[in-house]
């Protein structure tokens, strides 16, 4: 993702450059520079095989990006979420509490033995506790389920190699060791078995069914939601599924469910992977992308030959009014399929 790739490449070029102008091993530089051309030379090349247009890839992965994470940190009223509201004890040092615990005495060994130790290892602990911090911001200003607790050992066997070369008691090892694998098993538990996620924090789990009746795929699964009562969402998918199957013109859904398109193996044309109205997914009509983002809408529908939209959510989630402004010249004849759920809207002639 474009974050915090951009963070950690930052600090590499900056720790590369600083490298290479000491060490004057430009042998070493040549063969960085052919990997970043190559690199370089391969994506321009997928872009072209792709039919991918250049400014569709800097709008949508760099301008549009860039706008989100200036709302978060700058905390304006349209953002998701607030940096600024992040900036609490409970959730700087209560929920990365594992991760201070190897980053905290790292950084004060690196600064304490800047000048004794060899360079290698100056390197590789800036590195590491530069990139731990770009994590840590990158994890503040998004609003998905936390993903850095990955770092934990990471940390702990960098922390090795400096206690090691240190010459330390060899007992602290093995308490290294404990933390990392308690802290292992711990967030198993919590994310893996109990399915602790952001989305089902305060949710009774036990509550879940199975949801093989929707696709043999989802064999051994259970379905479960903080939406509404899992029957009766599970009910109101069937029957979408039922009526977007059996219709045979070209389509487009709007929806959050995006297994759907892989269960009926049918192209769907999906404009987005979600759609919330507040600028975070795609932008709306208060946004300087706003055209753009409209343009690429307008072609898609045409491109593709689509003659019904269909809009699927929970109770009025992803409202038609705000789909409608997204088309020019268009008009639409809409019917409802399943009260403030499913709905499908037929393209038609305006009349004149």
């Amino acid at each position: 993702m474009q974050t915090p790739t951009v963070y950690i490449l930052t600090i590499l070029l900056i720790l590369l450059v600083l490298h290479f102008s000491r060490e004057k091993k430009f042998e070493n530089l040549k063969f960085f520079l052919i990997g970043g051309i190559s690199s370089i030379s391969l994506f321009f090349l997928f872009l072209i095989f792709t039919e991918t247009p250049i400014i569709n890839f800097i709008y949508q992965y760099i301008l549009f990006p860039l706008t989100i994470g200036e709302g978060r940190i700058t905390s304006k009223e349209i953002a998701y979420i607030s940096l600024i509201d992040q900036f609490n004890l409970k959730r700087l040092f209560g929920e990365f509490k594992f991760i201070h615990i190897f980053l905290i005495p790292l950084t004060f060994i690196s600064f304490k033995k800047i000048r004794e130790n060899d360079r290698s290892i100056n390197i590789l602990n800036f590195i590491v506790i530069l990139s731990v911090l770009g994590f840590l911001f990158n994890q503040l200003i998004t609003a998905n389920q936390i993903y850095i607790f990955s770092l934990i050992p990471i940390l702990a066997a960098t922390l090795h190699i400096n206690l090691n070369n240190l010459k330390v008691n060899r007992k602290i090892f093995f308490l290294l060791i404990f933390v990392v694998l308690f802290a292992t098993v711990k967030f198993h538990l919590r994310f893996n078995i109990d399915r602790k996620f952001l989305d089902l924090e305060n949710v009774d789990k036990s509550n879940a069914i199975n949801v093989n009746k929707i696709n043999e795929n989802f064999n051994n699964l259970k379905w479960i939601s903080k939406y509404a009562d899992p029957k009766n969402e599970l009910m109101v998918i069937q029957k979408a599924l039922e009526v977007i199957n059996r219709d045979e013109r070209e389509k487009t859904l709007i929806t959050h469910y995006q297994f759907i398109a892989t269960i009926l193996d049918k192209p769907l044309y999906i404009l987005n992977r979600w759609y919330l109205w507040d600028n975070n997914t795609h932008p709306t009509e208060n946004h300087k992308y706003f055209e753009f983002y409209k343009l690429l809408v307008n072609k898609n529908i045409k491109k593709n030959n689509i003659k019904v939209i269909y809009l699927l959510g929970q109770k009025n989630m992803i409202k038609f009014e705000n789909v409608k402004n997204y088309f020019t010249d268009t008009c639409f004849e809409s019917k409802t399929l399943i009260q403030d759920k499913f709905s499908s809207h037929k393209i038609i002639n305006c009349k004149k």
